[in-house]
């Protein structure tokens, strides 16, 4: 959320304390709610609200003396951030009279503006909890989120907002022990803009450096800040509804100093270690201006209640992957809107999905450089308090919810609803809309499925597709049809999926000329089947020092290297197993493994899948021991989300000829008790590879090779190129980027270098035309912006991602 400031003015302070008084009897109001289970049965659940501290009276802790008044500090009592903590309490609250919240059953209903008989208070902010001394917790991973909701009250510039905050479910009190009001008085606020209005923050008072806002007649803004994970779930009006993930770094509560903290509160937005800008799904600025709004020509019409379904979807490996969108209304259930968008698919929320959004909007990275979904999921899988709110935007007037924003732009993503320019202001809000309201209820949670009837719901789901002659994108964590020079391969197609029960089926399945689909869901350890061998070779330097030996001659010529009579390697190593075409190779979740022995693709074979498994363990100490993955001159491989490990010769060596392949999304980990060197002969278009912390080289190219090197990430690699024959464009500023784009015709990315050697500038056109012939065939890939890359490759390169 971009800002949740509301506060009450007059008599009543705004604060938030370590301890409590009771000059007002501290009541909170009841809320049922439902845990579901598998199969739909609900349970009801005995639940109670109450409001944040921040909305509390703060007043002497031996008298009824203001210690905070407007959007002031009193000076004489709050001398620091201790003092004023020693000096003041907050007190109970008047849920109806003062903030206008009340409860009937399983709904909460918040009222905008509330007058009291000594108050004028505006919006609030409450938790659901489980008792006096703890907020309830709601572990969201694996699991769906479902409530109803009615804000056919609310208009432009309001926002009912419900989310989860990684708040502590104790306040605070266990950290801060001279927090005595805890989750009764509603303490320990927190999310990822790393509020800096929070009254009360560590068990002191937030005073020192405190600033009074000058368009916030009850807020302001101290050195300290509030940050942690958040997960807005709902955040709307009857103009607009976006949910957004916001991951942090450090997910828990925690506090910040300054303009460090970043956020809404900061002037540098991006400079904590919370994502301030998250990653939205809002329909209207998706491109469907037709799915949500005020009446019954949108597909789902905000004048009238609708359920909400949320669920948190993880992928084999117990890692968030999707974030889906559901609503019922009037006993339909309905998918959410699609992404229309062009380069940006899907309905949900994906890392795909948030990539693509971000690079066609031109916005702000910070949320794949805070880790992504990848990130967020740690948080979502503690617990996490759930927060319904009513606020009005003293800092951005709402717009960027639903209205243009900024609101001099015309870029592809500003436009998010219909509300005008000059709408929001909060001043215009509270006196047109006083009787604005929301109202929250029957709130269920429980296993994926259990919370509402999906009878008839039509998903078109989230997997990108590739249709007439567009160019692919390299944006895809799994999908079901291969691109770039692999493009049309399709393995094993509609064969019946099955798992070899040993070494000795899976040969055979491998090796003969029937289509198949063959699920790698077990280690297959071929060490020591095939017995060892010995050879003559040599060494530069001795494996008990972190070298490799060399088995045989081929490479013992040259300096400083020292002849060895005889060398054990396990011979499996060396005899790869044979693949032929039409095969699906599949590994099941992070359990496909072969080790000992890799893969070869005799010259041929022709349409192979190889997608998520980890090859590993091939004679790592042996130059010439073996491969992981052999190609011999192949039409159509596709090489996917798979793990490359431990393997003494090559990775994947393409040679005797070209082939046809696209290797994508892979993990290729070099760490070794011994050194080694990959190379090979490719024909290719290498984009978006993270190459980090290597003593040796990245790229080798050879003679005759022609390459278009763009969107890659070098991080402390010594020598980012070792050799550069032939026609080679690497895209190494904006000026040949340009170049680039003007012969391909759509945009090429930069290549970024950091703490490493020389980059070549390398612009040979021919390279560009050569390949600009194959971008009709669907072979030429759009790659990623480079500031992708890197929360791309971590968050999802290598095994148990599909």
């Amino acid at each position: 959320m971009i800002s949740k400031v509301a506060a009450l003015a007059a008599v009543v302070a705004v604060a938030h304390a370590q301890s409590a008084c009771t000059l007002t009897a501290e009541t909170h109001p009841s809320m049922t709610w439902s845990t579901c289970a598998e199969g739909g049965t609900c349970t009801s659940q005995e639940g109670s609200v109450v409001i944040d501290s921040n909305w509390r009276w703060l007043h002497t802790t031996d008298g009824s003396v203001n210690c905070y008044s407007g959007n002031e500090w009193d000076a004489a009592l709050c001398t620091s951030n201790a003092d004023c903590a020693t000096a003041c309490c907050l007190d109970g609250a008047d849920y109806e009279g003062t903030y206008g919240a009340t409860t009937s059953g399983d709904a909460l209903t918040l009222k905008f503006v509330t007058e009291g008989e000594y108050s004028r208070n505006i919006g609030s902010r409450l938790y659901l909890l489980e008792s006096e001394s703890k907020y309830q917790g709601f572990t969201l991973l694996g699991n769906e989120f479902t409530f109803d909701v009615d804000v056919s009250n609310l208009d432009c510039g309001l926002n009912g907002a419900l989310y989860f905050s990684s708040m502590d479910l104790d306040g605070g009190v266990s950290k801060f022990p001279s927090n005595t009001a805890g989750p009764k008085y509603g303490t320990g606020y927190c999310d990822s803009q790393c509020p800096r209005d929070v009254k009360f923050i560590d068990g002191e008072a937030n005073v020192e450096g405190w600033d009074a806002s000058s368009n916030d007649a009850n807020a302001g803004i101290g050195n300290l800040g509030a940050c942690c994970a958040e997960m807005d779930i709902w955040e709307a009006n009857k103009i607009s509804t976006a949910y957004t993930p916001h991951p942090c770094t450090n997910d828990v509560y925690h506090s910040c100093i300054g303009d460090a903290c970043g956020g809404t509160y900061s002037t540098d937005r991006y400079g904590g270690d919370c994502d301030p800008d998250g990653c939205d799904f809002n329909s209207y600025r998706q491109g469907d201006l037709t799915f949500y709004g005020p009446d019954a020509s949108f597909t789902v019409d905000s004048t009238k209640p609708m359920t909400v379904v949320t669920q948190f979807l993880t992928g084999s490996d117990g890692v968030l992957r999707d974030i889906k969108r559901f609503y019922v209304q009037d006993g339909k259930a309905l998918a959410n809107s699609e992404s229309l968008i062009a380069g940006v698919s899907g309905n949900s929320v994906t890392e795909d999905y948030c990539v693509a959004q971000k690079a066609a909007f031109g916005d702000n990275t910070s949320f794949m450089d805070k880790g992504g979904l990848a990130t967020m999921s740690a948080a979502l899988a503690k617990p996490m308090v759930l927060v319904m709110s009513l606020w009005d935007d003293h800092a951005a007037n709402m717009l960027w919810l639903d209205s243009t924003y900024p609101t001099d732009s015309t870029n592809l993503g500003a436009a998010r609803g219909s509300c005008a320019t000059t709408s929001g202001v909060p001043a215009d809000v509270e006196a047109e809309q006083p009787g604005g309201s929301v109202i929250y209820s029957n709130i269920k949670f429980g296993p994926i499925g259990s919370t509402f009837d999906s009878t008839g719901v039509e998903d078109p789901g989230s997997t990108p597709t590739t249709t007439g002659s567009s160019t692919p994108t390299a944006t895809s964590t799994s999908i079901s049809e291969a691109y770039g020079f692999a493009y049309g391969t399709t393995g094993g197609g509609s064969a019946a999926a099955a798992a070899p029960k040993d070494i000795a089926e899976l040969k055979s399945w491998l090796a003969d000329s029937t289509p198949r689909v063959i699920l790698i869901d077990k280690t297959f350890e071929f060490i020591g089947t095939e017995g060892t061998a010995t050879d003559s070779g040599c060494e530069q330097c001795a494996v008990s020092a972190g070298g490799q030996d060399y088995l045989g001659t081929l490479s013992c010529s040259g300096d400083g290297k020292t002849a060895i009579s005889s060398i054990s390697y396990d011979t499996a190593g060396t005899t790869p197993l044979e693949v032929a075409s039409d095969k699906t190779i599949l590994g099941v979740g992070s359990a496909g493994v072969l080790s000992g022995k890799g893969l070869t693709l005799p010259a041929t074979t022709k349409n192979v899948i190889i997608q998520n498994i980890h090859i590993t363990n091939i004679n790592p100490q042996h130059v010439w021991g073996g491969d992981a993955l052999t190609l011999q001159g192949n039409d159509g491989v596709w090489i996917d989300h798979n793990k490359f490990s431990l393997i003494g010769r090559q990775f994947i060596v393409s040679h005797y000829g070209a082939s046809r392949f696209t290797v994508s999304n892979n993990e290729f980990d070099g760490v070794t008790t011994t050194s080694a060197t990959c190379n090979g002969n490719h024909y290719f278009q290498a984009s978006n590879n993270l190459f980090s912390n290597m003593q040796g080289h990245a790229f080798d190219i050879y003679d005759s090779t022609t390459a278009l090197l763009e969107g890659n990430v070098f991080e402390s690699v010594d020598s980012p190129m070792a050799s550069y024959t032939g026609p080679i464009y690497n895209v190494p500023d904006s000026s040949s980027a340009s170049a680039c784009s003007s012969t391909l015709g759509r945009a090429c990315e930069v290549n970024t270098v950091t703490g490493s050697g020389d980059w070549p500038s390398l612009t040979n056109t021919a390279a560009l035309t050569t390949l600009n012939g194959y971008t009709s065939k669907m072979y030429v890939v759009t790659p990623l912006p480079a500031s992708s890359v890197k929360s791309k490759v971590t968050g999802n390169a290598g095994v148990g991602h599909i």
